[in-house]
């Protein structure tokens, strides 16, 4: 039928497949045309091997789209009935139009079902995995750009000298992606990238120790000043080591696209474990990022909750801790979106300090601060009074006080 489409699914993406026409309606009916990119001339960029994806293309009307999945447009693709294949991570269904575009029904898989085959399954998948590492490198090469505009001159020179340790791999993959995309042989181009994931590794354990360091200097009992200090300078910082976080998920894309297509080439029967054991181990790196990043946006946030609570005396101090805590949240969501994770925070407000004077407990914070401080105060006054009575008095008092006394 000139209707039906096949779609793959794997963890992060979607491919449709068909004529091309009902491709298009299909994703435009989904909502994510404008997010798919064509899956045709796929095999000359990555020197696909004869018989995996290009057959099924062919097969297919040579049409299709890839598209990587949000949480919530997975959810609607699941609501189609896609099956697990027996290749590992991967589900399948065809689904056509009943009448109207507006309801698109599943099918039963059959003969007409030519993507079913393990072999082109097992190639489809690899394939999109190259291509959902494609399109997050192209994210954070646009993610990097931003943050770079953002970096003043002192910390764009510290992040360079960071990424600098990652030259002699940056060149080496460089070369092999040339060598691979050039037509070059694909083992030479594999041996010059195979030992340089380890400095990549290295400066990314560095990066996430330096998040660290910053989330530890964040103290919520801190007063008012220090905490605007503190947040302004964390601001400055954590967008050099995102940077420099970005650069590392960019370089081992680009290697992860050469290794699958080295293992493709070379051990074809071992794709989808390979595929897989990738994929696990990205997802570790990434949900380390996460954890990290996360322990630093508690922190601050429960900082700008403290100093939010503190207008009425640090009205200034307040609003700027709350803009460098929000500013910092805005640059690790950013960061996120490339990585497929979905921000959960909700930014920070702090109230005007008219507003905050009509609340009763931010009068009464008010109260809990400067109480300890009116009290020195006082009792420094109580102090420096016979001191300065004595003083006024002039040299010789002392001996009249105590004559006086007697």
């Amino acid at each position: 039928m000139a209707d039906d489409v096949e779609l793959v699914q794997d963890s992060e993406g979607l491919a449709v497949v068909g004529e091309r026409g009902a491709v298009k309606r299909f994703l435009e009916h989904a909502g994510l045309w404008a997010a798919s990119q064509d899956l045709e001339g796929l095999g000359s960029v990555l020197d696909i091997a004869p018989g995996v994806a290009e057959a099924a293309l062919s097969a297919s009307s040579t049409a299709g789209r890839y598209v990587k999945l949000t949480e919530e447009s997975a959810r609607d693709i699941r609501e189609l009935g896609l099956v697990p294949t027996k290749t590992d991570g991967v589900s399948y269904a065809m689904v056509g139009q009943r009448g109207s575009i507006t309801k698109w029904v599943r099918i039963e898989t059959g003969v007409t079902a030519r993507l079913t085959n393990p072999a082109i399954l097992s190639g489809a998948a690899g394939i999109m995995a190259q291509i959902a590492r494609q399109q997050e490198m192209e994210e954070l090469r646009q993610l990097i750009k931003s943050i770079d505009g953002k970096l003043d001159d002192v910390r764009r020179r510290q992040r360079d000298e960071v990424l600098a340790k990652m030259d002699g791999a940056r060149c080496a993959i460089d070369e092999a992606v040339a060598l691979s995309e050039g037509g070059g042989d694909r083992e030479t181009a594999w041996r010059k990238v195979e030992n340089t994931k380890e400095t990549v590794f290295n400066v990314e354990a560095d990066a996430l120790r330096a998040i660290g360091v910053l989330s530890d200097k964040v103290d919520k009992d801190a007063s008012a000043r220090t905490l605007r200090t503190t947040t302004e300078e964390v601001a400055k910082e954590v967008a050099v080591w995102l940077a420099v976080l970005a650069a590392c998920f960019q370089l081992e894309d680009q290697h992860a696209v050469l290794e699958l297509d080295h293992v493709r080439a070379t051990a074809p029967s071992k794709l989808d474990a390979h595929r897989l054991s990738l994929d696990a181990a990205r997802c570790d790196r990434r949900d380390k990022i996460v954890k990290m990043t996360a322990q630093l946006m508690r922190r601050l946030d429960e900082a700008g909750g403290v100093a939010g609570e503190k207008v009425v005396l640090h009205w200034k101090e307040a609003q700027a801790v709350v803009d460098s805590v929000n500013a910092v949240g805005a640059e690790i969501e950013q960061f996120y979106a490339p990585l497929g994770v979905e921000p959960q925070r909700v930014p920070l407000t702090a109230p005007g300090w008219r507003e905050a004077l009509r609340d009763p407990q931010q009068r009464r914070k008010a109260r809990e601060e400067a109480q300890p401080v009116v009290a020195g105060v006082v009792g420094t006054v109580l102090l420096a009074v016979p001191a300065l009575a004595g003083w006024a008095r002039g040299p010789g008092s002392a001996q009249g006080d105590s004559d006086d006394h007697a």
